[in-house]
């Protein structure tokens, strides 16, 4: 007789945390209690700047800027090495007169 109690207080247990989890996720998704993140923060900033393109080296902590970029209408050039993001980010601030921004990932070392 014990067995079944414990064995039914720990299924109960088992659906309280699936539930406890499905919770989060929807509260994640909504992004009810964090409607924005650093990238997304720093995306809306440069807009406000007048920043219309950004140079970049691409890589995994930049994808939330990139998610902001795109939100905000900032046009991404990606690059395949720092200098030459930081050139072209460079050259474009110079010949438009406007704002530009590079972006680079971190390094291997």
């Amino acid at each position: 007789m014990e067995r079944t109690q414990t064995v039914t207080g720990s299924a109960a247990a088992g659906e309280f945390h699936r539930q406890q989890i499905a919770e989060h996720r929807q509260r994640r998704a909504a992004d009810e209690r964090f409607p924005f993140n650093a990238g997304r923060l720093t995306a809306k900033a440069l807009s406000r700047l007048g920043v219309r393109h950004l140079f970049a080296l691409s890589g995994g902590h930049l994808f939330p800027l990139y998610d902001g970029c795109v939100e905000q209408g900032i046009h991404i050039v990606d690059h395949r090495h720092e200098e030459a993001a930081c050139h072209a980010a460079e050259a474009y601030a110079k010949f438009t007169r406007q704002p530009s921004v590079c972006a680079v990932t971190a390094g291997p070392g």
